[in-house]
């Protein structure tokens, strides 16, 4: 009887610095939702109000979204694994002033919260924009695939303890030692990176002129109709994930018992999500892939309005979220799939910036807009109105040519 071999977990094996990175995303990660959680938290205790947590979200993400072509610049001229350690180092000294100023100034000190969440926000894309094309220099393009899914499970491992450990943790101890914790993640995952052996697949940009560079990854995005339909689709599944991070906190204290409850939902999304990366991951894709990204946002539509009427009972809930985990789980590696075997390694870092801009804001602004409308409309009516718009941009989806290119591009790719 053959020996069953699950190709994504062999990665971790066979490629050394590729695991370096993907260890070191578990560890930060668990900081990063830990941290996140206990930031939230915080700002709504010292705000007063829930919709406090949409201005965060903004300042915290749409910064990323506005910085990404830069650091895809950045990403291009130097060695990737470089760039992206001195910015988790940055990102370290930020997350470490947080606390500090809670501590010391209170209520008076939320505006340099707020500040430092932005400068955070500024320096997160010089590390994930660099994520998607450093995995492609360190695994071969056949591989690409299980390694994106099983890059994926880094967040559903971190979503599967952190919220667990972070409910209970900030009901215990409060949000600021965990604000320290996440601190002394990013440190590790900075040195781990510094550890990462430079890869000959990268051609380092030699064009030092700034504006070129960054009008070079953003016009290869908008000629490549493909790159900029799954752009566009990315956008708007942001945006409509958005109000889950408005809304869960908001139901959790109102309804289901507070941060505990959170932390239950995260985890049972968590639990669902991972185990659809695993399976994902065991081996390549075969299906279409703009009828996949299509088919996900039309379920990821359905579980939202499912959710809308199950937020009363917290098992309800927890099983709708497990749902959504499973749906939830291949959409950011097909994605990143499909941009790193169309793009050429040498654009990369521009491109997926250049792209970022464009989707990172969609999940800041779809929690903003819900934080605006949740004095006015039921969280209830939110969760069904996003979910039907949801699914309608899904069948339209299906019908879009420029989507179904991405199919034609990648299996021209994989046959060069």
């Amino acid at each position: 009887m053959a020996k069953y071999r699950h190709e994504g977990v062999m990665l971790l094996l066979e490629y050394p610095e590729y695991a370096k990175r993907w260890v070191g995303s578990i560890v930060s990660g668990l900081g990063n939702q830990l941290g996140w959680m206990a930031l939230v938290w915080l700002v709504m205790e010292l705000a007063g109000s829930a919709s406090s947590i949409g201005i965060v979200t903004l300042l915290y993400q749409l910064p990323q979204a506005i910085f990404a072509p830069l650091a895809g610049v950045v990403l291009d001229r130097y060695p990737r694994a470089r760039v992206m350690a001195i910015a988790n180092f940055a990102l370290a000294v930020v997350f470490t002033c947080i606390p500090i100023v809670a501590m010391s100034l209170g209520q008076n000190g939320l505006w340099l919260i707020c500040l430092l969440v932005a400068v955070a926000g500024i320096m997160m894309p010089f590390d994930t924009t660099g994520s998607g094309p450093l995995i492609a220099d360190l695994i071969p393009s056949d591989r690409l695939s299980q390694a994106n899914f099983l890059n994926q499970t880094i967040w559903q491992i971190v979503y599967l303890v952190g919220p667990a450990i972070g409910g209970v943790l900030i009901a215990w101890i409060g949000s600021n030692p965990l604000l320290f914790f996440d601190a002394a993640t990013f440190l590790f995952l900075g040195v781990l990176m510094l550890t990462v052996a430079p890869t000959q697949k990268q051609k380092l940009t030699v064009d030092q002129d700034l504006f070129r560079n960054l009008k070079g990854g953003i016009s290869y995005l908008v000629q490549n109709r493909p790159l900029l339909s799954l752009a566009v689709l990315s956008l708007l599944f942001n945006l409509f994930y958005g109000p889950y991070l408005v809304l869960l906190p908001d139901l959790a204290k109102a309804q289901l018992g507070g941060s505990t409850a959170l932390g239950l939902l995260w985890f049972a999304f968590s639990v669902g999500a991972l185990g659809g990366g695993l399976i994902f991951s065991s081996k390549s894709w075969m299906y279409r892939l703009s009828a996949s990204l299509a088919a996900i946002i039309v379920l990821w539509g359905v579980v939202t309005i499912v959710l809308a009427y199950v937020t009363n009972r917290l098992w309800l809930a927890c099983i709708t979220m497990f749902v959504g985990g499973l749906v939830f789980a291949p959409w950011g590696a097909l994605v990143t799939t499909a941009r790193q075997r169309i793009v050429p390694s040498e654009l990369q870092g521009r491109v997926f910036g250049a792209s970022a801009l464009i989707t990172a804001a969609g999940t800041p602004v779809g929690a903003w807009l819900t934080g605006i409308l949740l004095p006015s409309i039921t969280p209830r009516s939110i969760f069904v109105i996003s979910g039907i718009v949801t699914v309608c941009v899904g069948l339209t989806a299906v019908l879009w040519p420029a989507l179904r290119g991405v199919d034609g591009s990648v299996r021209e790719q994989q046959v060069m």
